[in-house]
C-alpha cells in the first residue's frame, strides 16, 4: 500500500468514527441494508403481483394490456432487488428493462407454449415503450422506496469530511 492510499484508508476510518459517533449504530444499520432491501423488494413484488391481477380485473382494453406490461417490468424489478439487494436502483431497473426487452424480442423467434402464459405468445412493438415506462417506475421505487428502510440513513459518501487537526 502507498503513502497516499494509506492516508485515504485513515480518512474513511475517522469519517466512519465521527458518524458512529454522531448516530450509534449506525456501522450495524449499514451492514444490515441488504437485508431490509430485501424485505422491501419482496413486499414490493407481493404489491406489485396483486395491483397487476386488480388491473386484470377491474378494468379491460389497452389500459389494462399496457399497465400490465409496465407491471412486469417493476415486478422484474423487484425480483432483481431481491436476489440482488446491494445493486444499484438504475442498475436493477436496467436489469430488469433487459430481461423484459429480451422477452419481448424472443417472441419473434417463438416462445414454447408451456411458457406462453408467463412471457406471451406475440410480439407488440408498443411493449417495448411500457418496459420503459415500468423500468422508470421500479428505478423510482427503488430509489425512494423499497431500497430504503425506515431505519437507513443518509448516505455516508455524501457526509462532509470533517477537519482534523493534525
Amino acid at each position: 500500500m502507498t503513502v497516499p492510499q494509506i492516508e485515504k484508508v485513515r480518512r474513511r476510518a475517522e469519517i466512519v468514527s465521527v458518524a458512529d459517533r454522531a448516530a450509534p449504530g449506525w456501522t450495524q444499520r449499514v451492514k444490515s441494508r441488504g437485508m431490509n432491501r430485501r424485505w422491501w423488494a419482496s413486499g414490493a413484488a407481493g404489491v406489485t403481483v396483486a395491483v397487476g391481477l386488480g388491473v386484470r380485473s377491474w378494468t379491460g382494453g389497452a389500459f389494462a394490456k399496457y399497465a400490465g406490461d409496465a407491471l412486469y417490468t417493476v415486478l422484474a424489478c423487484a425480483v432483481v432487488v431481491t436476489l440482488a439487494p446491494r445493486l444499484r436502483p438504475a442498475v436493477a431497473a436496467g436489469v430488469a428493462l433487459g430481461f423484459s426487452w429480451a422477452v419481448e424480442l424472443l417472441q419473434i423467434a417463438g416462445i414454447p407454449t408451456v411458457l406462453q402464459p408467463v412471457f406471451g405468445a406475440t410480439f407488440n412493438a408498443p411493449d417495448l415503450f411500457w418496459y420503459v415506462v415500468g423500468a422508470v417506475l421500479g428505478w423510482l421505487l427503488a430509489r425512494g422506496g423499497w431500497c430504503h428502510g425506515a431505519e437507513q440513513p443518509a448516505d455516508p459518501g455524501r457526509r462532509r469530511r470533517v477537519q482534523t487537526s493534525d
